[in-house]
């Protein structure tokens, strides 16, 4: 009886131990499989989690890819690796993956971001069936501007973007590449710096119930979508709102492309809202306060709806252009100005604003000597960075006037430092008037990139009475603007041309002197044109397209 007993007490206290296990060791859980699902919270458990035929649960939080423990080194799991971007930097690309479902724990709560500037945050390459579900994808919080998007497809099939969010500074939100069968649905891509989306070579897309807003704030960008070349492509049911763009979509090379019940609101388009060299289906969309400089390219196609007819724009019905007289300005001013006399560039940069006529009571102003030079911000003004030094460029103002008073033009001098700067820049502007003053680099003949007066996305603009003087490469430049008039001035010792325009209307120039252009390198033309419409010099039509003095 006693050894019973005894056998029966130390049975007991087997079964004890075994089933507590060893005292205060805590219970795994991260990396676990529940229900064939991989739950993880850490970069490295999700990169070994990486594999065919499996589904990955994030965990709430960031995952940085940079911090990986092998960042940068040989991987040991055949469908990654670290792609050497050169300069210390790496891009994270999974590869030749088959039924692969990556789901966070929704996109206001599972971030997946990536340090180097010129990396996608994720690459996807030759792989198929991939869903990537609920979860924000981007860039670390960084000012300067990225070289890498956000998500990259290449020879890729049948992937799902579901409730993802990608955000910049990446360059690009979605870029694909021969691709197929991709759908983006319920999502959201903003803050990116060069485009929404890119479909390269890509068939079968289907993005709908998706918001790209917030595009180009800090840098202009191209395309909000952008096809070069694919098939079968809808976009339905989005919301592509306030982005600053030069277009809102270009369509190269693709078929049966169809945009259906889409809202384009409060965007700024800088040049051609559509560039379509193939066809393309508009078909039920709202186009709400948008400021667009055109709606179609000179040589784009223009969209049909769903029933075949032409997709015409109120604002694309030509105008009649303003009967001018040689030598005699027309006003533009639109109603009455306010007066602001300024003697130093802090005071007219304060001035800038609509219905205003600034007075130059200043010899010299020098925009390098601006108390915020390249960094200070105005509402109607902003310092753009270029490769020697900032320029100034105004925007969004109406009814402006810059004037000297006097019969001495050459008693007020705008002037620019960078060699690579315009003195000026206008862009989406309207009712402007610059007169009595002259403008230009500081005088170093032949070595300027930059111009003098450069007009973007503008109406209505007399250049009366100025001195616009090299070296900058040219006096007058016109980029996608309507109805502007150059009268009783002087361009000289500009670089390569006197006056160039691209893509304008209604240009009248008269009364004005363009001599001594040119620089060491051989001499250039007075005027440079290319695809403009009704532009006259002295009253007689010179042609839109036009190298010639």
């Amino acid at each position: 009886m006693k050894h019973l007993r005894a056998l029966f007490l130390a049975l007991t206290l087997a079964a004890l131990l075994i089933g507590c296990g060893t005292p205060n060791q805590p219970e795994e859980t991260t990396g676990a499989t529940t229900d064939g699902t991989k739950v993880v919270s850490s970069v490295d458990e999700l990169l070994t989690a990486i594999a065919p035929d499996t589904e990955i649960l994030l965990e709430e939080g960031e995952y940085l890819l940079s911090e990986a423990g092998d960042y940068g080194q040989q991987s040991t799991n055949p469908y990654y690796e670290w792609k050497d971007l050169g300069l210390g930097e790496y891009e994270l690309q999974l590869q030749n993956l088959k039924n692969l479902t990556i789901r966070g724990s929704g996109s206001d709560f599972t971030t997946l971001s990536t340090d180097p500037r010129y990396a996608n945050v994720l690459s996807l390459s030759d792989c198929e069936n991939v869903n990537v579900e609920a979860v924000t994808l981007g860039h670390t919080n960084m000012a300067e501007a990225c070289e890498g998007g956000v998500l990259r497809l290449e020879r890729c099939q049948e992937i799902t973007l579901d409730g993802v969010e990608l955000y910049g500074c990446g360059s690009l939100g979605l870029h694909t590449f021969q691709c197929q069968d991709v759908t983006l649905m319920g999502s959201s891509i903003y803050e990116c710096s060069v485009g929404g989306v890119s479909l390269c070579d890509t068939t079968n897309v289907d993005i709908h119930d998706c918001s790209i807003h917030s595009i180009g704030k800090e840098t202009e960008a191209r395309y909000l979508v952008e096809v070069i070349g694919g098939e079968n492509i809808s976009v339905s049911n989005c919301e592509l709102s306030d982005n600053i763009t030069d277009g809102l979509i270009s369509v190269n090379d693709g078929s049966n492309v169809v945009f259906r019940e889409n809202r384009f609101a409060a965007n700024q388009v800088n040049y051609d809202s559509f560039d379509f060299q193939s066809e393309v289906i508009l078909d039920n969309n709202t186009f709400e306060d948008n400021q667009v400089g055109s709606w179609y390219a000179a040589n784009s196609l223009t969209a049909k709806d769903g029933e075949g007819k032409a997709v015409v724009f109120d604002e694309e019905q030509e105008e009649e252009p303003t009967e001018v007289t040689p030598g005699v300005a027309v006003p533009v001013s639109t109603g009455e100005q306010k007066e602001v006399c300024v003697s130093t560039v802090d005071e007219f940069l304060q001035a800038l604003a609509p219905d205003t006529c600034i007075i130059l009571e200043g010899e010299l102003f020098d925009f390098s000597t601006a108390s915020e030079y390249g960094t200070g911000k105005g509402e109607y003004y902003k310092w753009v960075d270029n490769f020697d030094g900032p320029g100034l460029v105004i925007s969004n103002v109406s009814n402006m006037t810059i004037m000297a008073e006097g019969e001495d033009r050459t008693a007020h001098t705008l002037s620019a430092m960078p060699r690579y700067a315009d003195v000026l820049t206008f862009q989406n502007c309207s009712a402007i008037t610059l007169s009595g003053f002259t403008a230009g680099h500081t005088k170093e003949k032949g070595s300027c990139t930059g111009g003098v007066l450069l007009f973007e996305n503008c109406e209505d603009v007399l250049v009366e009475n100025c001195g616009l003087f090299g070296c900058g490469t040219e006096g007058v430049n016109g980029r996608f603007s309507r109805n502007t008039q150059v009268v009783n001035s002087e361009i000289y010792e500009c670089s390569i041309s006197g006056i160039e325009l691209t893509q304008c209307e209604n240009v009248a120039i008269s009364g004005t002197l363009i001599r001594d252009i040119g620089d060491e390198y051989g001499a250039r033309n007075f005027f440079r044109f290319y695809d403009n419409k009704n532009v006259t010099l002295d009253g007689e039509a010179l042609p839109g397209s036009y190298h010639g003095n």
